[in-house]
């Protein structure tokens, strides 16, 4: 993709046709001590979206444990059974509803800094093994590098624009 909107939008919509999660979304810090949003999504009606939005508190960091941990830790969390994980108590409800069985959260990662994560939700219990979980933090460190090359494409066409006026 072109850029870095287009290719988060690109890597939710694939892993729900492809990779047949029931939802995938992606969330960010737009810059260091920004709120925590979310970036895109794919497999998630209106209503889902105002839930996943709703999840992220006032004070701009996510209150879903797992999300949170991935970003303090720089690795995955994992939520292999959500009817009954207390940690999900506070969604469990609504995620249960839309047949959502399992989370991971994986980080997203630039230079030394978790910049975000990737949010699975499969539709059976105890899905992401070790083996599952390595294919996905692959693909976590794919969006990561991706977003790296786009901010760096940005940046060297803010110096030579820069150069541009100055001469």
């Amino acid at each position: 993709e072109t850029d870095s909107q287009s290719m988060l939008e690109a890597a939710c919509r694939i892993a729900v046709e492809v990779g047949r999660f029931g939802l995938a979304w992606i969330g960010m810090y737009a810059r260091p001590g920004a709120d925590f949003r979310i970036a895109a999504s794919a497999g998630a009606t209106g209503e889902t979206l105002d839930i996943l939005h709703a999840l992220i508190s006032d004070a701009g960091e996510p209150a879903c444990a797992f999300t949170l941990q991935a970003l303090q830790t720089g690795r995955h969390a994992v939520c292999n059974d959500i009817a009954t994980d207390p940690r999900a108590a506070d969604w469990r409800d609504a995620a249960l509803v839309r047949g959502y069985r399992a989370l991971a959260s994986l980080p997203l990662v630039a230079g030394e800094a978790v910049i975000g994560t990737l949010n699975l939700y499969a539709g059976e219990v105890d899905f992401f093994d070790d083996e599952e979980l390595r294919l996905l933090a692959e693909l976590a460190t794919d969006i990561s590098f991706a977003l790296g090359v786009h901010a760096r494409e940005a940046e060297r066409r803010h110096v030579d624009e820069a150069l541009r006026e100055s001469e």
